[in-house]
């Protein structure tokens, strides 16, 4: 935490992960996830809170990060098909299409931290 910036750990962890045979199990899975949230009130380091974004926000990445890819991609093949005989060349051409989309997505990566803000309130 430094003045309004304060990082958020979350602690993901899978419903296997209180499993009693997960040592046995290479099913269990636990990963660590850091959001960064501007606020103005004064929390304690490891203090319990939530994090808030609206549905809107929510809508939009889910818009940005599976519709938009799937539409480019299904676009890009059906397009190079239609020009290249070669299925290799046309779906490399297609995932070419997807890296070039995800390194714009890079660029305006400060423009879309305006866009993806979150929140938090204190647990009670």
């Amino acid at each position: 935490m430094n003045d309004n910036h304060i990082r958020v750990n979350i602690l993901s962890k899978s419903a296997c992960s209180a499993c009693h045979a997960k040592g046995s199990c290479n099913v269990s899975d636990t990963s660590e996830k850091i959001i960064d949230v501007t606020d103005s009130r004064t929390f304690s380091i490891g203090e319990q809170v939530e994090v808030l974004f609206s549905g809107n926000t929510g809508m939009k990445a889910v818009l940005f990060g599976y519709f938009f890819p799937f539409l480019i991609m299904l676009f890009a093949l059906i397009v190079s098909l239609s020009f290249i005989e070669n299925e290799l060349f046309a779906g490399l051409i297609t995932i070419g299409t997807l890296t070039v989309y995800y390194l714009i997505l890079m660029v305006f990566r400060s423009k879309l931290k305006r866009i993806f803000t979150f929140s938090i309130k204190k647990n009670e």
